[in-house]
Parts: structure tokens; sequence; C-alpha cells
């Protein structure tokens, strides 16, 4: 991951545990953008079960906008990622 950090399209937030329940904590999801504005927007998500599901929906796209901005807010600074992950690689 610190190796990643240095590629220019990489951005690595770190989530603390102190941070508390966040709204990222129901699965993993990813959002695609394309640089048409005939194509919508594709959120991607999954599940405990393992199930994908693949939305164009505005309210899927919508809600999964929403979890990573709220989430944004409760992780450190970009700034702070490769001490953070220094120093858990040192409590390895």
């Amino acid at each position: 991951m610190i190796e990643a950090l240095e590629t220019p399209t990489v951005r690595i937030r770190v989530m603390r545990f102190s941070a508390g329940a966040h709204p990222g904590s129901y699965g993993p999801f990813h959002h695609s953008r394309f640089g048409f504005c005939e194509l919508p927007d594709i959120v991607h998500t999954e599940n405990l079960a393992g199930s994908v599901c693949y939305s164009d929906r505005p309210e899927d796209v919508v809600t999964c906008l929403e979890v990573r901005d709220r989430m944004s807010v409760q992780a450190e600074p970009v700034s702070r990622t490769k001490d953070i992950l220094d120093e858990l690689r040192k409590e390895l």
C-alpha cells in the first residue's frame, strides 16, 4: 500500500477504529464514472454473502456517493496516510 501511494492516480485514506462506526461498514462498493454524458454513472456493491449488484439507478449512485462523502469526513487526511501505514508496519 505504501508503494501504491507513489502512483498519481491512487489515493488511500485510513479510517481508524477510534473514528467509530461509519456508513461504509455495510460492505464494499465501487463507483464508476465515464467520460461520456451518454453513459450513466454505475455503482457496484457487494454484501456479506458475496452477492454483487450493478446499478445505474440515480438513487443508488447518490446513496453510494453520500456514503463516500461521509467516510471522507471521518477518515484521516491523505497527508497522514504514509505515516499511519509506517506506524502500522512497525507494529507488525
